[in-house]
């Protein structure tokens, strides 16, 4: 069966492959459903979400996974221009303002400055045509920004635009836009290797959407007792790292050819303008990245503290020790900005990962060490958003993976922390 770590690396560097922009994952859905059904798993389609049907009892399943598959990405205006996918889906589909600060626009650029990015058919994902990113700004009339690729120009509106192909990572590590195909190839690893409870494939997660869609899932579908548990990455900032504590060769800082003039010059020499230039970190995603912040993404970013991701506190003898990171381990919290998350499931994740020999950070007590005297900002998941509109009567727990690079084509991830992921998940939940 397909269950090793090195299924999972294969599974993943496949399911990369296959564009999934927020608004537009429908490829990557069919990707999942023909992989589920080639296991003999047998898969339902539902507004907003792919199931996975549980091959037990409902009354007696105690989990069931929830995976986002979609990816931020661009979407073609039909006018040569192309537009940051989450701010017009936002747009367009529920008539929301991106509500971008200044700083996060310059991040969101920064991550994007110079990239390979692919054109694709929306309906069977195929290639329509390649190009990189010359120029970027901040159009005020469209409260957007708009990338120019001067190979897309004839593409025509509502085209959506993935990142290119992912780039080569040191050993023991993937490298790519793994927000969240690596949380579908642990899935599928995990369901390989005999977890029989049901999965949920959700859209829409990057523009805080998919809370929703796994509301209307569990109001028709679901015993009372079913708790979730959601997979996902889980960022660390990096721009503060010293050639003493430098990180592994294949990190998920996205490349640059210098500032110029205050502007971001990208790999063909391409113009990121005033409107919309970056300081040199954001190019490396300066701060707590806005991961756990998807209901209300795209602010700016508060002033935190420098922070060493290092494997262990003897890497960084001068570094707060509430604040080494374990990037081989798994990230669990306790709880959100929102509230708290289903204790029991909590517990019973930080026991499997006992069992299972892997090391365990608590995201929001991370957050409070490192915020120090000052308030800490604790994110919002799709999971509080979840518990906190249902008022409780749906909740459970999330499930991550620490990495670096966050929201990049670089995104960095130990092949560890994967398999400790799979192996937490079977341990509370297979046969």
């Amino acid at each position: 069966m397909d269950d090793g770590r090195d299924a999972i690396a294969t599974r993943l560097h496949a399911y990369l492959s296959v564009p999934a922009v927020v608004g537009h994952e429908q490829p990557f859905l069919d990707t999942l459903q023909r992989d589920f059904e080639g296991i003999g798993r047998r898969v339902r389609m539902h507004r907003g979400l792919l199931e996975v049907v549980g091959e037990q009892d409902p009354a007696e399943q105690p989990v069931a996974l929830s995976v986002h598959v979609d990816r931020h990405g661009l979407l073609a205006l039909g006018d040569g221009d192309l537009a940051f996918a989450a701010h017009a889906v936002r747009s367009e589909r529920y008539g929301d303002s991106p509500g971008a600060g200044s700083r996060a626009l310059e991040t969101v650029v920064g991550r994007f400055a110079g990239e390979d990015v692919e054109a694709y058919d929306v309906g069977d994902g195929s290639l329509l045509a390649r190009g990189r990113i010359e120029s970027a700004h901040h159009c005020v009339t469209r409260e957007r920004l708009v990338f120019r690729v001067p190979e897309l120009v004839d593409i025509p509106a509502g085209t959506p635009v993935g990142y290119g192909a992912a780039v080569a990572g040191a050993a023991g590590t993937v490298v790519g836009q793994l927000d969240n195909a690596a949380s579908a190839a642990v899935a599928y690893s995990a369901c390989a290797g005999g977890f029989a409870g049901t999965v949920l494939f959700t859209t829409e997660e990057e523009i805080g959407r998919s809370w929703e869609h796994l509301w209307r899932w569990l109001d028709a579908e679901a015993s009372p007792e079913l708790r979730l548990l959601v997979l996902d990455t889980s960022p660390f900032p990096e721009d503060v790292l010293s050639a003493t504590h430098p990180l592994p060769q294949g990190h998920g800082s996205a490349p640059h050819s210098g500032l110029q003039d205050g502007r971001i010059a990208g790999k063909a020499g391409g113009d990121f303008g005033a409107e919309a230039a970056a300081p040199l970190g954001a190019l490396v995603g300066t701060g707590v990245p806005d991961h756990e912040d998807k209901g209300d993404a795209f602010r700016d970013p508060a002033p935190e503290r420098a922070f060493h991701p290092v494997r262990s506190i003897d890497a960084a003898p001068d570094l707060d020790p509430g604040l080494a990171v374990d990037l081989d381990g798994i990230v669990l919290r306790h709880g959100d900005a929102h509230g708290r998350f289903d204790e029991v499931l909590v517990a019973r994740l930080a026991a499997a990962a006992r069992e299972v020999g892997t090391g365990v950070l608590y995201k929001d007590d991370w957050l409070r060490t490192r915020a120090g005297t000052g308030v800490p900002a604790l994110g919002r998941t799709e999971l509080g958003r979840l518990v906190a509109e249902t008022g409780g009567r749906w909740s459970g727990a999330t499930l991550q993976v620490p990495t670096l690079g966050y929201h990049s084509n670089r995104e960095t991830a130990q092949l560890r922390a994967l398999d400790a992921m799979r192996d937490v998940i079977l341990a509370v939940g297979g046969d």
